[in-house]
């Protein structure tokens, strides 16, 4: 049995492959690793820190192995715990998605709550409706067009690609 300080595995390391089949998350490992029938595991491990592509031998003896909630993976013989950043992944673009709307909404113009916002505080210094009206539409058509030419800059120079 090979203990944890034997193993040429850090924090951080990945996992790329077992036995050359290609590891695409936990549940690909956990398959891989269920299937293996030999004594020992070749695998094939990246160092994001410096590109390093290395291979380890493992032996299976006593493999046991127990999922820790939804995001980690628990190896027993090795003492490697597998972390799955796709589920953090999900859960910063639903934070990302919940912000920008309420930012969004919160916008000054026309049909959002924020300029319903504006227009009520302007009630207090412009008293006539129509001139109030027309000072709106001209502060959402010239926001609103702000931000439309804000998305043609980014999509026709491929700022996109930065995030």
């Amino acid at each position: 049995m090979v203990n944890s300080t034997d193993i040429a595995l850090r924090n951080g390391y990945i996992i790329t492959a077992v036995n050359n089949q290609p590891v695409a998350s936990i549940y690909s490992l956990i398959s891989i690793l269920s299937s293996t029938n030999s004594s020992s595991v070749t695998l094939t491990i990246l160092n994001p820190a410096n590109g390093a592509m290395f291979n380890e031998v493992l032996s299976t003896g006593n493999l046991s192995m127990s999922l820790l909630g939804y995001s980690a993976l628990y190896i027993s013989p090795w003492g490697i715990v597998v972390e799955s950043r796709s589920f953090y992944n999900l859960m910063f673009w639903i934070y990302t998605l919940n912000l920008t709307l309420a930012l969004l909404n919160a916008f000054p113009a026309y049909p959002l709550d924020g300029g319903q916002f504006l227009e009520t505080l302007l009630a207090s210094v412009i008293k006539n409706q129509e001139l109030r009206s027309t000072f709106m539409i001209i502060i959402s058509v010239v926001l609103w067009s702000l931000i439309g030419l804000t998305l043609y800059y980014t999509l026709a120079t491929g700022l996109y690609r930065l995030i």
